[in-house]
């Protein structure tokens, strides 16, 4: 569930259509993990690295 609108939900989804990966970055706390749990498919790969 979204609390607040991601400004970029569009844009990535754009452009997971033609890739196979994608990178998000960002500063701390914007929401980024919150964004790609969102709309990862089933049977996709989240990775973070810290």
């Amino acid at each position: 569930m979204e609390h607040y609108p991601r400004w970029q939900k569009n844009r990535v989804l754009q452009a997971l259509a033609s890739r196979r990966v994608l990178i998000l970055e960002g500063p701390r706390q914007c929401g980024k993990t919150t964004l790609a749990k969102a709309l990862s498919a089933k049977g996709s790969i989240y990775r973070t690295h810290r």
